[in-house]
């Protein structure tokens, strides 16, 4: 699959926004809380679910969108 990171020093919404005009369809998200939780967030953008996934579950979450 291809992987857009975005490390830019802008806030978190500009950033989002910034992915939703290139069209992204799935974005994975990552913050401070989720990785306490050993967690993160994948939201489509198709239909606007975000869903919260243990980080063990990535590789079989990353199967099922490609």
């Amino acid at each position: 699959i291809d992987v857009l990171y975005d490390d830019s020093n802008e806030r978190p919404g500009e950033k989002f926004a910034n992915m939703d005009l290139i069209g992204i369809p799935y974005q994975i998200i990552i913050g401070e809380k989720s990785i306490k939780n050993n967690e993160l967030e994948i939201k489509n953008r198709q239909n606007n679910e975000i869903k919260k996934i243990k980080l063990d579950n990535l590789n079989e979450i990353i199967k099922e969108i490609k």
